[in-house]
């Protein structure tokens, strides 16, 4: 049954005429006729009484008002359907939903953002989904979300990936502590000391379990934490907490913090990518994809600056980390 034939039924039994139904349908009454006739022949019911010799006056058959029912109310549920499939369609054009690190936060981070919405006339609306790696690649999977920053685990598989951003692994203590007269530390220093980490379900997790592979039983390790900024605050309030932790910006915040290299450990420990779906995105999806791609994110480098060489507390926040944007 054709869905025209439906609307010719409903609005044929709003106004009970052929003659006026015809007209506000701009159809010719013979179209319509024949229409309904066909309906009733497929539904095997008459749908109206004809009186006999008023050609105009019609009336509904008791099945005829069970149907109309039934047709408004599936002509209402298609109407809005279309109606809200395209009102999709006009805000995915102009929405992204972005799905991110906890670490990946501070001024480089929210100045490509910036930089990348500055470029449209129409803001373009960006939703935010912090979460660790596993479940963003879960999320992108599932549509959930268009676009991620995640690092690389086995749920990413599938998915299209570029390298966009490189984190060091480094100890972070109080600048009371012992450890903060030292340049470096190595992985034999830190046996002495309680070390507050990531939890098993951080994209860090992986990385730290190959650098403790067979040797975790020699190390105090407490992996219960989400981010860099819950570690680095453990170590401000505490000058007996050492947390390990990959470098962000945010750490900078803390002045009372120092981060020290860990020898043997490569500077890009940590490796975060851009992922997306091997299908077609939106044209801003596919903007911003491009866009972050070949945005200059600066590498990180590790230089220290002796605490005996510093006289104020600014000093001390500027040699926390001096980088180096290779």
């Amino acid at each position: 049954m054709k869905l025209a034939h439906l609307r010719y039924f409903k609005h044929l039994a709003s106004v009970m005429s052929y003659t006026k139904a015809a007209k506000d349908l701009f159809i010719a009454q013979p179209t319509l006729s024949a229409a309904i006739i066909r309906m009733e022949q497929e539904l095997g019911f008459s749908l109206f009484n004809r009186s006999e010799g008023v050609a105009s006056r019609i009336e509904l058959t008791t099945q005829g008002k069970i149907y109309l029912e039934y047709v408004t109310r599936t002509l209402e549920t298609y109407d809005e359907g279309i109606r809200l499939a395209e009102q999709s369609v006009a805000i995915s054009e102009n929405t992204m939903r972005l799905g991110t690190l906890y670490s990946m936060k501070g001024q480089f981070w929210s100045q490509a953002m910036s930089e990348f919405v500055a470029q449209y006339e129409k803001r373009p609306l960006l939703h935010m989904e912090q979460a660790y790696s596993g479940e963003l690649a879960r999320q992108l999977k599932e549509g959930k979300i268009d676009v991620a920053f995640a690092a690389q685990t086995k749920y990413a598989s599938d998915l299209n990936m570029t390298l966009v951003w490189e984190q060091p692994l480094v100890v972070c203590v109080n600048k009371a502590h012992a450890l903060a007269q030292k340049e470096s530390v190595t992985l034999d220093d830190l046996k002495h000391y309680r070390l507050m980490t990531y939890g098993k379900d951080s994209s860090v997790s992986r990385g730290l379990d190959e650098l403790f592979a067979g040797k975790e039983d020699e190390f105090d390790l407490i992996r219960n934490f989400d981010d860099e900024i819950t570690l680095s605050s453990f170590v401000s309030v505490n000058p007996e907490n050492v947390s390990l932790l990959v470098y962000s910006f945010l750490v900078n915040s803390f002045d009372d913090v120092v981060c020290l290299p860990i020898e043997g450990v490569s500077e890009d420990f940590h490796k975060v990518y851009l992922m997306s779906r091997k299908e077609p995105h939106s044209q801003l999806v596919s903007d911003f994809i491009s866009f972050m791609s070949s945005h200059p994110f600066p590498k990180l480098s590790i230089h220290k600056t002796p605490l005996a060489h510093l006289s104020s507390s600014k000093q001390l926040a500027d040699r926390i980390w001096i980088k180096s944007f290779l």
